[in-house]
């Protein structure tokens, strides 16, 4: 048996790093106290927030160094795997542009350059193209860029937008003249996500966060005036909700919502009159949630009230008794309400899988969107429009490209408008896709979604990559990966 001297030896001579085995950078500790709810703790590295500090750019550019000299000898396969990811990918592409009034919009890629163009088109799809914003061009002189909160306004004459150059998430909103193609004189610094304009395309809606980065604030400003004369719309003081802000695909209200782990409610304000009060859809009751979205003179609501994973409702706006659409089923988790004008769809989850569920608003019938294969991900697509009876969702799978899709709520007609094409070919019939299932230690049932090569034994011999998320009632989608293929080829199994 080897000496642990000569051990530690031959593991740096198989890593490729030398010998002996390189020791990784210690974090220094540097106590300090914290006192919070009456109580004290100590905090060996709260000194590591101060990106400023030169001790934390030290420690961090240590930690690359010992990171590049461990996996030094991987450089080669390295190499090799982004290759073939480079050369699967296609760079330049159009996202399947997607109707709003009058126009079409859609972004964007051009390879060789990293951030997305933002267009839209005249006359159709295929019409005139304007490039109503080019990332790359905005990026310009940043060594961090990101893009967020880009809302036409309702005469598709002005986009908002919101940039954060530094990765502190305090976005700088701007407004940018959709026929001149130059931004206005308006600017709103320390905004973070959401978005809302209102009917009369000059009130834009936005949320600010406090000290502690929780959304807590929602303000209303007018093109044309200085930011010291924004109007505070609402404020939420209990820092256990966050807020957010969006429109009604309808037109009909801003929405202001205020969440928290367990409650949750919905202030709304009529889209054309943005100086209102907003009122609440329901009032907020602790361990209740609820999702809200406006159609003709009523909400429809999916709340958790007496119903653990959901149910919808109609709620009249005039304040009359509200009344039960879909009943709550244990087990089918009703999510998000989605109105249309022919048609209502919830999102959620069935059978332990991300669901669409369709509802006539007028008879009250209801039934879920079926799929041919085992495990999937379905997601809401761009729609745009509230006067149409398509449904356009994402669409794909462990073996499936991403997928564009437009549905016909009325003949059920189905149109795939794009699948992310991977060069070079690909059949999805050299892999195979699987449900299976583990027990937790309470016995609760654990799906998980396991890919491979069909030629990949399994016997327990191939390597098993295992991902996996589950806090905050979030879990893993089953999506379609070109980077994983170049492991699915080399025998790993993905779950």
């Amino acid at each position: 048996m080897p000496n642990e001297a000569s051990e530690t030896a031959y593991l740096g001579t198989r890593l490729g790093v030398g010998s002996p085995l390189m020791e990784p950078p210690i974090a220094a500790r540097r106590p300090t106290e914290r006192h919070l709810h009456g109580d004290t703790f100590v905090d060996d590295y709260s000194w590591m927030q101060d990106r400023e500090d030169p001790g934390v750019v030290a420690y961090l550019e240590a930690e690359n160094a010992y990171t590049e000299a461990m996996t030094d000898h991987l450089a080669p396969l390295r190499d090799e795997i982004f290759e073939e990811i480079k050369e699967r990918t296609q760079e330049t592409d159009l996202a399947v542009p997607a109707k709003r009034g009058d126009y079409w919009y859609s972004t964007r890629t051009e390879e060789g350059r990293p951030y997305h163009l933002w267009v839209r088109m005249a006359g159709g799809p295929d019409g005139y193209e304007t490039v109503l914003l080019d990332e790359n061009a905005a990026a310009e002189g940043n060594d961090y860029f990101r893009l967020t909160n880009f809302s036409v306004a309702p005469n598709a004459a002005t986009v908002g937008y919101s940039v954060d150059t530094d990765g502190g998430e305090r976005y700088t909103t701007r407004f940018r003249d959709t026929a001149t193609l130059m931004d206005l004189p308006d600017e709103i610094p320390n905004t973070y996500y959401g978005a809302a304009w209102a009917s009369d395309s000059l009130h834009y809606f936005y949320t600010t966060t406090d000290a502690a980065m929780r959304p807590w604030q929602v303000w209303r400003h007018r093109l044309g005036s200085d930011r010291s004369a924004d109007t505070l719309v609402y404020q939420e003081d209990d820092d256990r909700y966050y807020l957010s802000v969006w429109r009604s695909r309808s037109g009909g209200f801003i929405f202001v919502g205020a969440e928290s782990a367990i409650t949750s409610d919905v202030r709304c304000i009529p889209a054309d009159d943005p100086d209102a009060e907003p009122f609440l859809v329901l009032p907020r009751v602790e361990g209740v949630q609820y999702a809200v979205d406006h159609r003709d003179d009523e909400f429809w609501i999916v709340t958790n009230e007496h119903a653990d994973d959901g149910q919808l409702l109609r709620v009249p706006i005039a304040g009359d008794e509200p009344t039960v659409v879909v009943a709550h089923v244990p087990g089918s988790k009703l999510g998000t309400p989605d109105c249309f004008s022919d048609h209502i769809v919830v999102w959620g989850r069935h059978d332990g899988l991300p669901s669409a569920l369709i509802v006539d608003p007028d008879s009250g019938s209801a039934s879920y969107l079926e799929f041919d294969e085992s495990v999937y991900d379905v997601v809401p697509g761009a729609n745009y429009e509230f006067e149409t009876g398509l449904l356009r969702y994402g669409y794909q799978s462990l073996v499936t490209p991403a997928s564009v899709v437009d549905h016909d709520v009325r003949s059920g007609k189905r149109t795939v408008l794009k699948q992310t094409p991977v060069l070079g070919g690909y059949d999805p019939s050299d892999y195979v896709a699987e449900r299976v299932w583990g027990s937790a230690r309470d016995g609760a049932r654990i799906p998980i979604s396991v890919v491979r090569r069909s030629d990949t034994p399994v016997d327990g011999s191939a390597p098993l990559l295992v991902y996996a998320y589950g806090a905050y009632e979030i879990s893993m989608p089953v999506r379609f990966s070109i980077p994983r293929l170049s492991l699915l080829d080399r025998g790993v199994v993905y779950a």
